[in-house]
C-alpha cells in the first residue's frame, strides 16, 4: 500500500470538506440576510410607530413641566416675593428638563424672572401665610 497516495487522498478530502463547509456557510448566511432584509419594512413601521408615540409623550411631558414651571414661578415671583433654596433647586430641575424637551421662550422668561427674586427662609413664608 502506498501511504503517500493515501495521505494525499485524505488531504484532498479535507480540502473538499473545507470548501463545501465554506459554501454551505455562505449559503446559510445569504438566506439569513435575505430574511432579515425582507423584515426591514416591518421594522421601519414599528420604529415609526414608536417614534410617533415618543413624540406625543414628549409633548405631554413638556406641557406638564411648563405647568409646573409656571406655577412655581408664579408662587416665587408674585405670592412669596422670593423663594427658598429648595424651591430654587426644584425650579432648576424642572426648567432643565423642560428646556431639554425644547420648551419655548415663555418658560425661559419665567425662569429668569424667578431667579432674580431673593432667597427667603421657609419660616418667613409660614409666618406671612
Amino acid at each position: 500500500m502506498d501511504w503517500n497516495l493515501l495521505f494525499e487522498w485524505i488531504w484532498r478530502l479535507g480540502i473538499i470538506q473545507f470548501v463545501v463547509g465554506l459554501w454551505t456557510g455562505h449559503k446559510k448566511r445569504a438566506e439569513t440576510n435575505k430574511k432579515l432584509v425582507s423584515e426591514i419594512p416591518d421594522l421601519d413601521k414599528t420604529l415609526s410607530s414608536i417614534q410617533t408615540k415618543l413624540d406625543i409623550v414628549g409633548q405631554g411631558m413638556q406641557e406638564i413641566l411648563h405647568t409646573e414651571l409656571d406655577e412655581l414661578c408664579y408662587r416665587i415671583i408674585y405670592v412669596q416675593k422670593g423663594g427658598t433654596e429648595q424651591q430654587f433647586t426644584r425650579l432648576k430641575h424642572i426648567y432643565e428638563s423642560y428646556h431639554a424637551l425644547h420648551g419655548n421662550g415663555t418658560g425661559t422668561k419665567l425662569y429668569k424672572q424667578a431667579l432674580a427674586m431673593p432667597v427667603i427662609l421657609k419660616e418667613q413664608i409660614k409666618s406671612e401665610s
